[in-house]
């Protein structure tokens, strides 16, 4: 007699907790192959300002990184610099070399050829290269090298693959497990504790968030400005987008196809108005691509529960120092979050969007008495507000890095940029036409309330005589 089968599921197969945590394994392989993409695209746009962003002589030598970790009082446990490969050597040569191996490894992870070593390999030089010049980052390089990091515990070779055409019995559908639990635990954080940041009443009940957000000229696009005209309708935005950075995180935890997919689009619905509305370079990209894991399988069978515990516990442990971060935890543990690089603070536009906006002139006199715009070598000095926010910097990384040097915390960075002004002008030209000296200057203007004017107010942020 045929035995009749039976309904019980296997062990670790369709239980509530494998469905919330649950992770497609083509979903995972986009995943690897979206940031591998990226991760080539990022260094090929940092390549650009090589010699002035990671050499001894641009903006940011060794010595001033160095003594950016020494007075930061987050990294009064832990130097970053101790072992990051990018402090090895201060000339172009030798950063080049570096960045080349950065490079192949992302295209080992690419291609899928020794998934989990890789992975390894392009999140540790991401460390070392964000740890190299704090001063050009932005939010998406912390979302980057966190997700790279958690990465490491998953089955990102597990499809599509050099590791998986090589396996035998390589697994299908989706998989769930303590190390995927741990994904889903610092993705969220990125939004929940964003949001929770956000706590001035620009957001919460005024709703003007958007409207100082999109007078920020260094930031703001065509779009943007147009928006500005209907009041109503960004009071309405500004409410959404707060909502949907701290709700829509955690419908990625209901175990229902049609909740996760919502959770998802709407996510992706931020990070697109984001990208259409400010000039926040590849943030939104990442964000984006940080999505693709949380797609889930339009497969009907049930996620299978997976447990190594060496590897799960080490992701369970790490998240629980995330949380213990983001929340404010107590100084014995600053260490090891610290050493693994997982410092984190999802403050930008919190409290509220700021207010003081402006941009930069860096004037040039030359030995003849002449005056050049000595950054841009544009000619003429000119103090009027460019014309977009694309005219403000070069580059995503050089409007981070003016950003961050106009604060009072780094104003003491201005020296070294003033001095590669000089080094930089004089290298380039004829005795007759060196610089005699640099005057670094900030045309401030803060965005009034709505109804009111705002004025222009020019400051001198730094004057260096430069060295005959």
């Amino acid at each position: 007699m045929r035995a009749k089968p039976s309904n019980r599921k296997p062990p670790g197969q369709g239980s509530l907790l494998a469905g919330v945590f649950a992770m497609d394994l083509r979903a995972l392989a986009l995943f690897r192959a979206g940031m591998a993409l990226f991760i080539l695209f990022d260094l090929y746009t940092r390549a650009g300002n090589l010699g002035a962003h990671y050499t001894d002589a641009g903006v940011f030598p060794r010595s001033w990184a160095t003594q950016y970790f020494l007075q930061s009082p987050v990294y009064s446990s832990w130097n970053p610099a101790a072992i990051a490969p990018h402090f090895a050597a201060g000339g172009a040569p030798a950063v080049a070399l570096i960045f080349l191996i950065h490079a192949v490894a992302a295209i080992g992870l690419l291609i899928g050829y020794r998934t989990r070593f890789m992975t390894f390999i392009v999140w540790f030089l991401m460390a070392s290269l964000h740890a190299r010049n704090p001063l050009v980052l932005s939010v998406g390089d912390d979302v980057t090298r966190l997700l790279l990091f958690f990465a490491m515990f998953l089955h990102l070779g597990a499809r599509y693959s050099v590791d998986a055409r090589q396996a035998a019995g390589r697994p299908e559908g989706s998989l769930s497990s303590p190390a995927t639990a741990a994904f889903y635990g610092q993705f969220i954080c990125i939004y929940f504790f964003a949001a929770l940041l956000k706590n001035g009443p620009e957001w919460r009940s005024e709703g003007t968030a958007l409207y100082y957000a999109f007078h920020f000229d260094q930031f703001a696009t065509p779009l943007a400005k147009s928006l500005l005209g209907r009041p109503g309708l960004l009071r309405w935005m500004t409410f959404a987008a707060w909502w949907v950075e701290l709700a829509a995180p955690l419908l990625l935890l209901v175990p229902r196809r049609s909740v996760k997919v919502c959770g998802v689009l709407l996510l992706a619905g931020l990070q697109v108005g984001i990208g259409m509305t400010l000039e926040l370079g590849h943030n939104p990209w990442i964000n984006l691509i940080a999505l693709l894991p949380f797609i889930p399988t339009w497969k009907s069978r049930p996620s299978k529960m997976e447990f190594h515990w060496p590897r799960d516990l080490m992701a369970c442990a790490v998240l629980v120092l995330v949380v213990a971060y983001n929340i404010g935890f107590p100084s014995s543990l600053q260490l090891p979050a610290l050493a693994l690089r997982l410092e984190q603070y999802w403050g930008m536009f919190a409290p509220a969007p700021n207010r003081d906006d402006g941009w930069y002139v860096v004037e040039g006199r030359l030995k003849n008495r002449s005056r050049v715009e000595a950054f841009r070598e544009s000619g003429a000095v000119s103090y009027d507000k460019p014309s977009s926010a694309e005219a403000f910097y070069p580059g995503e990384r050089w409007r981070r890095y003016f950003i961050n040097i106009g604060t009072r915390d780094f104003k003491d960075f201005r020296l070294p940029f003033v001095q590669y002004i000089c080094r930089n002008w004089n290298g380039r030209n004829t005795a007759g036409r060196h610089l005699e000296q640099v005057s670094l200057y900030f045309m401030r203007e803060v965005t009034p309330p709505p109804g009111q004017d705002g004025k222009v107010e020019k400051l001198l942020f730094y004057e260096y005589a430069c060295l005959p």
